[in-house]
């Protein structure tokens, strides 16, 4: 369930892209150059782009939860809907939680068909 979940949040972000400020002047390699980034600058993480980079996961537009399965992802693979380190959302746990009981409430009490190749 939970490797379902990671890959609907990760085709489905409820955030497009994430928005920081630098607290401290810092220099980042970043595809051959040095990027720098000052006291202040803002830094936005596009989400939505970084979740559907080929470079980043195999077949990105393919739904797969297998690929968040133990040894399936690596750490280039992890998804950013809660942000990540110190800057982590604080209602992740309560979201993932949420997540789990409304599915676990809709598969218990509903059928589900897949109707895309005749099954």
């Amino acid at each position: 369930m939970n490797s379902f979940i990671q890959e609907v949040m990760r085709m489905y972000p409820p955030l497009v892209r994430i928005d920081r400020y630098a607290s401290s002047n810092v220099t980042i390699p970043l595809n051959g150059k040095n990027v720098e980034f000052k006291v202040g600058d803002r830094v936005r993480l596009p989400i939505y782009h970084m979740h559907y980079n080929e470079e980043l996961f195999k077949n990105a537009t393919v739904f797969d939860p297998d690929r968040f399965m133990p040894g399936g992802v690596s750490r280039d693979q992890r998804i950013y809907t809660f942000a990540i380190a110190s800057r982590n959302c604080i209602g992740e746990s309560f979201a993932r939680l949420v997540m789990r009981l409304s599915l676990t409430h809709l598969i218990k009490h509903y059928s589900v068909e897949d109707r895309r190749h005749g099954r």
